[in-house]
């Protein structure tokens, strides 16, 4: 359990069980849903003599913002701060008076807000769909009219796929192969202008888009060869 403030958010905790109701929330779960893998994959939050209020508080808040707070919820939440629960626990943490002053305000608002029926549903966030390139290879070719480029792809912080692609400085591009073995050993020269190396090591399943790839007329051989 971590507080860096009085305020009900400013906990590792209730940051914890707000995060993954609306990571699947904006992924397109009902709140009910939401609700039922919030306490199935943080059930010890809720179970924990000190986190089980940040976690109730979270939860609660969660579902209000998208109007489906549970009564039996509510009243759990009111009993955790009407009785004094959650103060007398923060004075077994040997919270000071001023902060104790502070965190029962806090939570006076904070239980007035839970009565008051939101307006609206909280809109779902679309979420960020994370993706970048790792570069292995940039070699330009030796008439520095074109480059090669070989790129590892990472979508949603796992690697997908990499790729070997030639550009042309005029605006050209045509992806030559792509496999899907993170981490092996590839390295490329040119023979000349119009003739590319790419060695792999051997026993690696690639597809190859062709051996050869142009434009405008700049014709350039793929050589692939196993190491």
């Amino acid at each position: 359990m971590g507080n860096w403030g009085h305020r009900l958010d400013e906990s590792d905790t209730f940051a914890d069980v707000y995060d993954a109701f609306f990571d699947e929330y904006n992924s397109g779960a009902s709140p009910e849903a939401a609700t039922a893998f919030v306490r199935s994959g943080l059930a010890d939050y809720f179970e924990d003599d000190d986190d089980q209020f940040d976690a109730h508080f979270a939860l609660a808040f969660a579902q209000w913002e998208t109007k489906s707070l549970e009564s039996e919820l509510l009243d759990k939440v009111a009993h955790f701060i009407e009785s004094g629960a959650d103060l007398a626990n923060w004075e077994d943490r040997d919270a000071d008076p001023d902060t104790l002053k502070k965190r029962s305000s806090a939570l006076s608002a904070f239980l007035k807000k839970l009565k008051t029926a939101r307006k609206s549903k909280k809109r779902r966030v679309k979420p960020k769909f994370d993706f970048r390139r790792d570069k292995l290879i940039e070699l330009p070719a030796p008439d520095g009219r074109k480059v090669l480029t070989v790129e590892e792809h990472y979508a949603r912080g796992a690697y997908s796929t990499t790729v070997g692609y030639l550009q042309w400085a005029e605006g050209g591009s045509g992806t030559s192969f792509c496999y899907d073995a993170q981490g092996v050993r590839i390295t490329a020269r040119w023979i000349d202008s119009q003739n590319l190396e790419i060695t792999v090591e051997k026993g690696l399943e690639f597809e190859k888009r062709d051996d050869w790839t142009f434009f405008f007329g700049d014709k350039v051989g793929i050589q692939y060869k196993e190491v």
